[in-house]
């Protein structure tokens, strides 16, 4: 009688395809039980509760070596299990790639975007940015021992499509060193403005471009933050606490009443606004809608140092913008809603000298010879059907030439 061997591992070692050796994950599946306690061994290195003494509200008083070293290890848990947190996401955000490009879900009668729904019971529009952002959020984790939360990995996916991969994660590398060392919070705001103090072209030499960046993150770490009594452009308001002072406006500020805006949205952020209230009035049990999830997505957004007005106008551009090839954005709007003319623009931000066809010519038409050439950094090319070609820098660009969603102080 012949016996046959049935193990497993034994079988998928010697399995083919080609003539590689398949993969053996089968004989080494994640335990659920394993993943779930080996986190929730973390709250087991918390101090005893019975241990920690329990202070008054009101007490201010310095901490004892006992505390301190509580504190020490109870701030220790608290970041890895927030790292813990932040590596899960971009892991599902890479297995959701390999079960969308495999279409595991094709014997179960579910799209895609069923599927990834019932699998980790987030939106479609969720599932997909973590599979966007997986790649270069677990690339940074490899290159710096720290994986990005979802907050800044959105930025940092759009300066990775600017400035390359290797780059974006220098930029976030050398921000999350500086912020180590005493320096401001990374955020997402802060990601961009050091993007944003970047040349517009970097050198075509990766070492160098890696320097670059590395100068670019340090000076925006070690800035000093705008003050609180900003405006949103980071001007500071001369004079505001001294005029409250003086009328004693500074001990009671009368609120003002609330005021219900509204706005239009794309359908599936719609979709997920109304997703939040309904999860948040059955929590609540107080009816919302999808304008007050809206309304108090902004307050936190504010309350927490939201994007600046520039990164804002960036998202605005975004949308009315169509990124044709490298450093070229193309525009078309009517130039007025009944007009039948449509008009269109070309930026370019490879900057000057340009060739012969991209030589601006600001004061008219491409065919005025009597206007002085331009030597800015961003020109334009605007075409309409009834005045022809014109070409124009960015700083003087007219009005009626200008694209919607271009952003004019």
């Amino acid at each position: 009688m012949t016996v046959q061997t049935t193990n497993r591992a034994d079988l998928l070692n010697r399995a083919r395809k080609g003539n590689r050796a398949v993969k053996n994950t089968t004989a080494h599946l994640p335990d659920l039980t394993s993943a779930v306690s080996g986190v929730a061994e973390l709250a087991d290195q918390l101090p005893d509760l019975d241990d920690v003494r329990e202070i008054p509200e009101d007490d201010r008083s310095p901490l004892d070596e006992t505390e301190l070293r509580q504190r020490a290890v109870t701030e220790s848990v608290i970041h890895a299990a927030l790292a813990a947190g932040d590596a899960a996401i971009w892991v599902i955000g890479k297995a959701l790639t390999v079960a969308a490009k495999g279409k595991f879900h094709r014997d179960q009668g579910k799209t895609f975007d069923e599927y990834a729904r019932a699998e980790t019971g987030k939106s479609p529009a969720h599932a997909r940015r973590w599979m966007d952002g997986a790649p270069l959020a677990l690339a940074v984790a490899a290159a710096t021992s720290s994986t990005p939360p979802e907050g800044h990995v959105r930025p940092l996916r759009k300066i990775e499509k600017e400035i390359g991969t290797r780059p974006a994660i220098e930029l976030y590398r050398s921000a999350d060193k500086a912020s180590g060392e005493g320096g401001r919070k990374v955020t997402g705001a802060v990601l961009v403005e050091i993007r944003e103090a970047l040349p517009a072209e970097l050198p075509e030499d990766a070492e160098e471009a890696v320097a670059v960046v590395q100068e670019a993150a340090r000076r925006v770490m070690t800035k000093a933050p705008a003050p609180a009594d900003s405006s949103p452009n980071g001007e500071k308001t001369e004079g505001g606490d001294e005029d409250q002072e003086q009328s004693g406006e500074a001990a009671e500020v009368s609120t003002p009443p609330p005021v219900r805006v509204s706005a239009l949205v794309p359908a599936s952020v719609a979709a997920t606004l109304d997703e939040w209230a309904g999860y948040l009035s059955l929590g609540h049990r107080v009816p919302l809608d999808s304008s007050a999830v809206l309304a108090v997505a902004v307050e936190l957004a504010v309350s927490n140092g939201g994007p600046s007005l520039q990164l804002l106008s960036e998202r605005i551009e975004a949308q009315h913008a169509e990124h044709i090839s490298r450093g070229v954005d193309r525009f078309e709007w009517r130039p007025s809603p009944r007009s039948k003319s449509v008009r269109t623009a070309e930026r370019r931000l490879k900057g000057h000298p340009a060739t012969k066809r991209w030589a601006p010519r600001c004061t008219g038409p491409a065919e005025s010879d009597s206007a002085p050439p331009c030597d800015e950094l961003v020109i334009w090319k605007v075409d309409d059907e009834k005045r022809g070609t014109s070409f124009y820098c960015d700083n003087h660009l007219p009005a009626e030439d200008t694209p919607p969603g271009i952003w004019r102080d």
